[in-house]
């Protein structure tokens, strides 16, 4: 069971630098869109349509009874954007990296500005 431990515990750094290697490559032939239609439609899903559903559904949806908890939970979760995992699926499919690595870059940027609004929002509206 130790070395299960081990195993698991080395789980994330591992992935971070299988993560970073990847951006790396990535990153050589890395431009912005001309027209910015790609970056312009992830935020505004990512940062903003999803986020908004979930707080709708953590402030009036059906939560189990004893389990108010998942509330702070759907705060949070609509508070992150995009994970990098999207650039895997991408790949894997053989796709246009490109426009996964811009949909990564343009949420995790425009997440400086919105994280904080959706977890003050979130917050005030499963504390009503």
């Amino acid at each position: 069971w130790e070395v299960i431990a081990m195993i698991g515990q080395s789980a994330i750094p591992l992935g971070l630098m299988v993560i970073g290697a990847g951006f790396f490559d990535l990153f050589k032939d890395y431009k912005i869109s001309d027209s910015f239609r790609i970056e312009f439609g992830a935020v505004l899903t990512r940062n903003f349509l999803v986020p908004a559903l979930f707080v709708l559904y953590a402030a009036w949806g059906w939560i189990p009874h004893g389990m108010e908890y998942l509330k702070q939970i759907f705060v949070i979760q609509a508070a992150m954007p995009a994970g990098v995992f999207a650039l895997l699926v991408v790949n894997s499919y053989g796709e246009r990296s490109d426009t996964g690595l811009r949909t990564i870059m343009a949420t995790m940027l425009a997440c400086l500005i919105s994280m904080p609004i959706w977890i003050f929002v979130g917050l005030q509206c499963i504390l009503l």
